[in-house]
């Protein structure tokens, strides 16, 4: 089985409910935005997906970016 991968990001947090916060402490929020995400690449796909967040403008870093890990695709 081979896995591929796949980049989202953005270069604004996308979350509307952290809209007026400057910085989390945690990316429990983030999280949110991953699951999001995750059913959006399963619904697209047609297959299971694994979303890791790698970075989050809320925790500090200058993009969100996300690696959408796409299992068994049906365009293989």
């Amino acid at each position: 089985m081979q896995r591929r991968g796949l980049y989202l990001r953005f270069d604004f947090c996308p979350c509307p409910m952290l809209a007026k916060v400057d910085r989390l402490e945690t990316n429990t929020w983030c999280q949110c935005t991953t699951g999001y995400s995750k059913v959006l690449f399963e619904k697209a796909f047609a297959c299971t997906v694994d979303v890791e967040l790698l970075k989050s403008i809320k925790m500090g870093h200058d993009i969100c970016l996300m690696k959408i890990i796409l299992h068994n695709p049906l365009w293989q």
